[in-house]
């Protein structure tokens, strides 16, 4: 289980996700534009959540509201067992194609954790009456700018002169390949295998800069690619994920590593978005996995220590922040807290950042830097704000701790990471320093932005006769308190 900063922040949304407006019966009752967005991100939140914690009054919290959510879910879904109308190839709305994206998506995690058959027989309605015949309409989405903006949610827009009904959260019909993906992960039908396979063809002749497509759409898409490639193992997959990645990086990331909402958007047309943080930070995580490329185990520890560190509050919540990029504009609160989305995709994200700690037989792999305990080892690490690196060992034990650009110690560093070899008994304190570098603008302390601001806390550290400190914590002020609060790069 997991311990100090990451345990307190997965605690804090867990806590958060238990309020009323995630209860049923108002998370089934919801009623907007977005038929199944608001259940289904809840859901999968919740599940998440679940494989999350530790035993404690939490958890079993956590898996009541599950339960109940799901035992009453039936009663708000059509016939074919899905959110909204039944499929009409000549009435196409990709926004309930993304909200029923989650709502599959939980569906195939509270499978994992119940192992329900009933859920077999959803999705099998879900994938007959609406994946399979959907997914050759794929090649006819629109491909052209939309005049009209969105808002921090997107709504559906006026002209629509095809049998698409579109979103100003332009390419969004695309996050249901998440939950083509999820799908076809438990049932391995071929039918499903095809349907993914042109869907992605569609996917891929888009030009995401020019079409201004929303970028959380963007990498969810990305992700359910990244995942298929790990099924089937073609490299032209993986090729793909590689390129749109980079083009996100290069286009869709703001200085603080967190986003642009749209491509091509900036400063005052947009804001970052928390659930587009999150899909970077699966993305970083599993394309390290999949190819043990360093830069990508870099980017998620700065993702992870800047983008979480600034978007969540502290009602566990998750909110906006205005666009610092290339230098230009500044961070503050631009929203306090998208309840109806970021908030429920920090699920997710804590149940990968949870499981960012590998082990095999008495060797471990910590992909970030915080700690854990379980029956053969308890650490206790922070870089930033206790400076501690401290291991316990219950028993014979070897770590690799992933540690950033400019981190001094005694341990030698290789790829990034120190080892440390304990034997039972023993208690292993590492004493460290870290080195101020240089990514573009950004001045870093380890993996962690300095900023220049008003109001320093915490150590302040002089650059070329200017004063920085460690990036705010949002989840430290209340919303009064943070939306007085202003960085610079």
């Amino acid at each position: 289980m997991t311990n100090g900063n990451l345990d307190k922040r997965i605690k804090l949304c867990a806590s958060r996700l238990l309020s009323d407006i995630y209860d049923y019966p108002i998370v089934l009752e919801k009623k907007d534009e977005w038929p199944g967005d608001y259940p289904g991100r809840t859901f999968l939140a919740l599940t998440s959540l679940f494989l999350s914690l530790d035993e404690s009054d939490l958890k079993t919290k956590i898996k009541e509201r599950i339960d109940i959510i799901y035992s009453n879910l039936e009663k708000y879904l059509n016939k074919d067992c899905f959110f909204g109308p039944v499929f009409n190839p000549k009435k196409i709305n990709e926004q309930q194609l993304s909200g029923n994206s989650w709502y599959i998506r939980g569906l195939c995690r509270y499978y994992e954790i119940n192992k329900d058959p009933k859920v077999i027989e959803m999705l099998y309605s879900i994938v007959t009456r609406l994946l399979i015949p959907l997914s050759r309409y794929y090649e006819t989405y629109p491909i052209y700018s939309r005049e009209e903006s969105g808002e921090v949610s997107g709504h559906l827009i006026k002209g629509n002169s095809s049998s698409w009904v579109l979103s100003s959260d332009v390419g969004c019909a695309f996050i249901l390949l998440d939950g083509y993906v999820s799908t076809y992960e438990i049932l391995r039908d071929k039918r499903l295998e095809e349907a993914i396979k042109n869907i992605i063809k569609s996917f891929e002749k888009i030009d995401f800069l020019s079409l201004m497509c929303q970028t959380h759409a963007t990498l969810t898409a990305t992700r359910a690619i990244l995942r298929f490639y790990s099924l089937t193992k073609d490299e032209y997959y993986l090729n793909l994920v590689i390129k749109i990645f980079d083009l996100y990086l290069k286009e869709g990331m703001s200085d603080d590593y967190e986003n642009i909402n749209w491509f091509r958007k900036d400063g005052g047309f947009t804001w970052t978005e928390p659930c587009c943080v999150i899909d970077s930070i699966i993305l970083s995580k599993h394309l390290y996995l999949l190819t043990k490329d360093n830069k990508y185990l870099r980017l998620l520890n700065k993702i992870y220590v800047n983008g979480v560190r600034t978007f969540q509050r502290d009602n566990g919540g998750a909110g906006c922040t205005s666009i610092i990029r290339q230098g230009i504009g500044e961070m503050k609160a631009w929203m306090y807290e998208a309840y109806f989305c970021c908030t429920l995709r920090e699920g997710e994200g804590f149940y990968e950042l949870s499981n960012s700690f590998l082990k095999k037989d008495n060797k471990y792999t910590f992909l970030i830097d915080e700690g854990i305990e379980d029956s053969n080892v308890t650490a206790q690490i922070d870089l930033y704000d206790k400076k501690i690196i401290k291991f316990y060992f219950k028993n014979d034990a070897e770590i690799s701790l992933y540690v950033p650009s400019g981190f001094i110690s005694s341990f030698e560093t290789k790829d990034n990471f120190i080892k440390i070899v304990g034997k039972k008994g023993e208690t292993i304190s590492i004493d460290f320093d870290l080195e101020i570098t240089k990514d573009g603008l950004r001045y870093l302390y380890g993996d962690m932005l300095l900023t220049k601001k008003d109001k320093h806390f915490g150590e302040i550290f002089k650059i070329n006769g200017e004063e920085y400190s460690l990036l705010y914590d949002s989840s430290k002020f209340d919303e009064e308190t943070l939306s007085t609060l202003v960085q610079k790069i």
